[in-house]
Parts: C-alpha cells; structure tokens; sequence
C-alpha cells in the first residue's frame, strides 16, 4: 500500500475556532509545505485570560514554519507574529501591498497595550506577569515582512505558491488560495 499519509494536506485550527473568530490562526503542512495563514491574539474582554492565551505555547514547532501569510490587519490576525519571531520563527511573513507601515503602528501599539495590560495584571495579582513582546522588537519583525500586490502568484517552491485575492472586509484584505502541488486551497 502506497504511503498516502505524506499526499495528505493537514488543516489545523490552533486559534481562531474555539473563540469564534478573535485569534485567528490556521496552520497547513503537507506535501513538504508548513505555513502558518494569520497569527492572531485573542480578546476575552478579561484582561488575565487574554494575557494567558496570548503568551500560550504555539501548538506546532515555530522552528518548521517556511511563511506567514496575513490575510488583514486587525488584532486578531496579526498581534502575535512579536511572540513567533521571539520563540524562534526565522522565516517572512506576507502581506498584501500597501499594509506595511499599517503593520508596524499596529505591532507598536499592539506591545504599548501588552505592556499596559502586564503591568496592570501584575500590580492587580501582585505578581509579575512580563510582556510577551515589546514595542522594541518589532523593527527586527518588520525587517521579514514582504508585500505582495493583490492577484500576484507568489512561488516560494516547486511545489508551493500563494496569491491574494482582493476582500470587501476592510482595506487591503485578502483572500489567500494556496496552491500545494495539484491542490488548491482556498
């Protein structure tokens, strides 16, 4: 029997499908592919529970991930990717073209309120509680980031291409299809 469990496209839900939509996060491997589509924070509206969640262990080994690919620009899509480069993702995140400067204010204010939260929590619990990041992490994030215009065809492999497809949910989101050997995803 053929060994069909290396053919085989796994779709994960580490965020995102447990708390509705905050936190969005879906992690593909397969057919020699490992990307991660959005790395979202999570917002309980309890400032412990969304500390706890938001510097929580990523469910897969960040070391393996080839991408980052962020369909928009809100919290719950991207305010995580300081805490994946901080435990060790080396690789690009894409966005699509004209986020950039949108991204780095929004990773700058997303460290200003994780630190305000920490510092809340911990005079509140009176215990420390750091930051998962601060603000003077996200250049060196920033220096990884890739802007691709909507409806271009990013090849990263032989066996591996992306592209966004314009969104009406806000300005400058996307759809992202991916495109893993024969399959389509998307």
């Amino acid at each position: 029997m053929k060994d069909k469990e290396k053919d085989k496209i796994k779709v994960t839900f580490p965020g995102g499908a447990a708390t509705g939509v905050t936190g969005s996060m879906h992690h593909i491997v397969g057919q020699g592919v490992n990307v991660l589509l959005d790395c979202g924070g999570v917002q309980h509206n309890n400032i412990k529970k969304d500390y706890l969640d938001n510097i929580a262990k990523f469910d897969f080994n960040v070391r393996d991930l080839q991408c980052v690919i962020i369909s928009h620009l809100n919290y719950d899509h991207q305010s995580r990717l300081p805490l994946l480069y901080k435990r060790g993702f080396t690789g690009n995140t894409y966005i699509t073209k004209g986020s950039y400067q949108f991204l780095q204010d929004m990773l700058v204010d997303s460290a200003r309120i994780n630190l305000r939260n920490s510092k809340a929590l911990s005079k509140q619990l009176n215990k420390e509680y750091p930051p998962a990041y601060t603000e003077d992490e996200v250049p060196a994030i920033m220096s990884h980031v890739i802007e691709v215009p909507i409806g271009a065809m990013v090849e990263l492999d032989d066996n591996f291409k992306f592209q966004f497809l314009g969104a009406g949910h806000i300005i400058l989101s996307a759809q992202i299809v991916l495109y893993i050997g024969k399959t389509v995803i998307g």
